[in-house]
């Protein structure tokens, strides 16, 4: 059950969720090769620092949305005002 309650809470969390949107997008018109190459790179740069920026950026967007939910003030992430 906890596992379940784990993939509730990951599909709800709004960063996790734009993530993957923007993966799709960014996929849109790639053949397989391609794709499976960017996964690759990708996966390659999960156990080195290169990975850091990208979870500064989830990290301050996941930040962004909380203090705006808390406060009530409806301020966008910097993730989401880029998609316009």
């Amino acid at each position: 059950m906890d596992r379940v309650v784990d993939v509730a809470v990951l599909a709800n969390n709004p960063s996790v969720v734009d993530a993957i949107t923007a993966a799709q997008r960014s996929r849109k018109g790639l053949d397989d090769a391609a794709i499976t190459a960017r996964v690759g790179k990708i996966e390659s740069t999960w156990t080195t620092p290169q990975v850091n920026p990208l979870i500064k950026q989830v990290t301050v967007v996941a930040n962004v949305r909380d203090i705006a939910a808390r406060t009530g003030n409806g301020a966008e992430s910097p993730q989401d005002s880029r998609c316009r």
